[in-house]
């Protein structure tokens, strides 16, 4: 019983019950107790392995990093939506479209553990105008196709936006593995 116990985390619970709420969109009595059932049936009978990444989680840099990845999230549509306009509008005047060049980025990253990778690839991702093509965990590093590289600030632009990214997420918790620069530079 211990063991299945060690396997439930209260904020994954929480974080399950509300992405089940959201689903549903109703708060009657069936709805949550299914919400919280489901959340714990998750954990005990299809375990990830522990990562303790959310365990030592710390709030205000997490606040940080959403109000900056909202803000990262802002900007880049409204530059998406900039280029699509342009385009239509050069379109409609019979005129060639203005057309920003993109780009293939390789973003060595810092940090060593699965979960950072990950993270910083999903918010990569979610952020319009950026792709992520392929993750490399041994070399942490992250190939990105970018949308329009000039306005993304040229490849040294993206590096360090993508790199800023990975920065304020391991903020978020504290104990992560991190390689020195004398490890990523020697290779």
């Amino acid at each position: 019983m211990k063991t299945l116990l060690n396997r439930v985390s209260l904020f994954i619970t929480g974080w399950l019950f509300g992405i089940w709420m959201l689903l549903f969109a109703s708060f009657d009595p069936l709805t949550i107790i299914g919400g919280v059932f489901i959340a714990l049936a998750v954990q005990i009978f299809l375990p990830l392995p522990h990562s303790g990444f959310f365990r030592r989680l710390r709030v205000l840099p997490f606040l940080f990093l959403m109000l900056m990845f909202l803000r990262d999230v802002v900007l880049a549509t409204w530059l998406v939506t900039k280029a699509v306009l342009a385009t239509l509008l050069a379109r409609l005047r019979g005129l060639p479209a203005p057309v920003g060049e993109g780009a293939v980025v390789v973003v060595p990253l810092k940090c060593a553990q699965d979960i950072v990778l990950a993270m910083t690839a999903g918010l990569i991702n979610l952020v319009p105008g950026t792709i992520v093509l392929e993750v490399d965990a041994q070399a942490a590093e992250l190939t990105l196709h970018v949308f329009d590289l000039e306005a993304s600030g040229f490849e040294a632009g993206v590096v360090a936006a993508t790199q800023a990214q990975e920065a304020r997420i391991m903020r978020c918790s504290t104990g992560l593995n991190v390689r020195s620069q004398e490890t990523s530079e020697g290779k």
